[in-house]
């Protein structure tokens, strides 16, 4: 299987030293002493959109996977991302992510591989009901160029994404509306490109969950793209979550497949 071999190439490559992706692929796979009073972690993981909810306040939250994908003129693509949480307080926090490591084959095999841009977000949440139940947030910051040449486009993005988050019959409903300024644009495209994502999750009891999400993005000049995801979840405790699932392309713009499994991890109390 595909992802299969290249989560053998980036043990292969990774593990053999103490690197920070390394150090989160062990972190994710590591087992974790558990006290029944400690909180619960909070993923963001696997949907593409983001919940207005934040991460215990003081505690550091690491969240990592696998993802391989396949494009419509097959050129294929696997990548090792990751997301470092921190909440400040109950409605302020950050976000540091991005992808660890890049492996693509283009349609005519050449590969190319490297670490990705990251992507630094602040986020903002308020809650709409006395329950707590409904809840908007705000994402805000900007993805600069760590990536080597041919992964990323070597220049500064700038993004903003708001949030609506709302309990419904014992599932929960993320609406996600983003407007991402990108640093590169060919002539005759807009540099301005509009995100959504609508994801429903609920539990199927207290270990199991179901996922499922339409996303995509416009930006004028270019063909639109959309797909659809579906995943389970995992609660191997607590402090630990497991996921995995898939997508599939709507639009020929967007990823004819890919296939993942990620863990978001309640890692270190801070404060």
């Amino acid at each position: 299987m595909w992802i299969r071999r290249f989560a053998q190439k980036v043990a292969s490559r990774m593990c053999g030293d103490l690197r920070l992706p390394a150090l989160l692929l062990c972190a994710a796979i590591a087992p974790h002493a558990i006290a029944e009073e400690l909180p619960t972690v909070t993923p963001y993981r696997p949907t593409v959109s983001n919940p207005a909810a934040l991460s215990q306040p003081g505690w550091l939250e690491i969240e990592t996977g696998l993802n391989g994908s396949k494009a419509s003129d097959d050129s294929s693509r696997g990548n090792l991302p990751y997301t470092l949480k921190l909440a400040f307080t109950d409605s302020l926090g950050v976000l540091l992510g991005g992808d660890a490591y890049i492996d693509e084959t283009d349609l005519t095999g050449n590969k190319l591989s490297g670490a990705g841009d990251t992507l630094l977000l602040l986020k903002q949440k308020w809650s709409a009901s006395e329950d707590g139940n409904t809840a908007y947030g705000l994402e805000y910051g900007f993805k600069f160029p760590t990536a080597k040449e041919g992964l990323g486009t070597g220049k500064t993005d700038y993004l903003v994404n708001g949030i609506y988050s709302t309990g419904l019959s014992g599932s929960t409903i993320d609406l996600n509306l983003n407007l991402t300024v990108l640093g590169d644009a060919q002539p005759g495209e807009e540099r301005q490109q509009w995100g959504w994502a609508t994801s429903w999750s609920r539990p199927l009891n207290d270990i199991w969950g179901i996922a499922a999400e339409l996303s995509g993005y416009t930006r004028q000049g270019t063909e639109s793209a959309s797909q659809f995801l579906g995943a389970v979840s995992y609660a191997l405790n607590r402090r630990v979550v497991w996921d995995a699932g898939f997508t599939a392309g709507i639009s020929p713009a967007a990823p004819k497949w890919s296939a993942f499994v990620g863990v978001s991890i309640l890692a270190v109390k801070l404060w």
